[in-house]
């Protein structure tokens, strides 16, 4: 009798024990799928910020492109930036058939002008330079 309450004893030990063992290695596993370790969350977060700071890069550079066309186009139906594009061609295309450096503020019509006018000859002046100098001379 004593032999069956001890052989019960340790079964049932051997029982718990067991039971504990594979409860520790299914918890353990468990734990271990769900900690990402020091880079699992920190590169997403990271990664969504670069993200975010990619597009807001794009959102600023699509509106530094829109003011720069609005600024662009600001004098086109001038009549003085028409004027100042002639006589910007004009002076653009002389100084290059003379292989001077491309400078429209050596002009006085440039440096006396109003915006509109000073706009009309530096579009004017570095079209007619580029097209006449043998160098493809670019802004």
């Amino acid at each position: 009798m004593k032999t069956q309450l001890l052989r019960r004893g340790v079964v049932a030990i051997a029982c718990a024990l067991s039971l504990m063992f594979v409860a520790s290695i299914a918890l353990n596993s468990t734990a271990q799928a769900q900690y990402r370790g020091y880079y699992g969350y920190q590169n997403r977060d990271r990664y969504e910020r670069e993200r975010e700071r990619e597009r807001r890069e794009r959102e600023r550079e699509r509106e530094r492109e829109r003011e720069r066309e609005r600024y662009e186009h600001r004098y086109d139906s001038d009549p003085q930036a028409q004027k100042g594009y002639r006589d910007g061609s004009n002076r653009g295309r002389d100084d290059a058939h003379d292989r001077r450096r491309a400078d429209p503020n050596n002009s006085s019509h440039y440096r006396d002008g109003n915006d509109a006018y000073r706009y009309g000859f530096r579009k004017g002046y570095f079209e007619a330079y580029r097209q006449n100098s043998g160098y493809g001379y670019r802004r």
